[in-house]
């Protein structure tokens, strides 16, 4: 891409740019003058897979499965490093089993505060919209995720979220969950 700008702020214009299996295109803006860096900007992906990140690549060491919610702490420090304000179109978002087709969405984190605004998105056989936010600045995270989802295969969405196939037929699937603690 064109970089413009100054050693503290600076754009690129036109990016292209690859992270492993992920390939990016773009514009973004790095301002390194403040308290923390900051990063804004516009992109779109491909296919994004973010299982790797979320933990859930490879199995435990032992070859035994681990059964219910992780009682460790979450380290979410990383969010309190920088802030972005980022306007992200992927043709396709993978986390774990769970496939988010032609997601459109804006995120922003500030010092620890992340909130994610899902203007649409495919996922299940139907379209969804609505917001994801997570808030590590005080002593306990907050989590906060409201999201409605219409004509959804209900079958494959409680099989995936739920662990329950007893249900299909299509839908209308709201998820409207806040939670507050230091681990899952």
């Amino acid at each position: 891409g064109a970089v413009s700008g100054t050693f503290s702020r600076f754009s690129v214009s036109g990016l292209t740019a690859e992270l492993d299996d992920v390939a990016a295109a773009g514009d973004l803006t790095f301002d390194v003058s403040g308290e923390r860096p900051r990063l804004s900007g516009v992109l779109t992906t491909g296919t994004l897979d973010l299982s790797s990140f979320l933990g859930q690549g490879g199995g435990t060491s032992s070859g035994t499965q681990q059964q219910g919610w992780s009682d460790e702490n979450l380290d979410l420090a990383g969010l309190k490093t920088m802030d972005t304000d980022i306007a992200i179109q992927a043709d396709k978002i993978i986390i774990g089993d769970i496939e988010l087709v032609e997601a459109d969405l804006s995120a922003q984190l500030t010092n620890g505060d992340f909130n994610a605004n899902i203007t649409s998105m495919q996922a299940f056989g139907g379209q969804w919209a609505g917001m994801f936010g997570l808030d590590a600045r005080g002593d306990l995270p907050e989590l906060d995720i409201d999201l409605t989802g219409e004509t959804i295969q209900l079958n494959s969405a409680l099989s995936a979220l739920a662990g329950l196939d007893a249900l299909s037929g299509l839908g209308q699937l709201r998820v409207d969950v806040t939670s507050r603690g230091d681990s899952l």
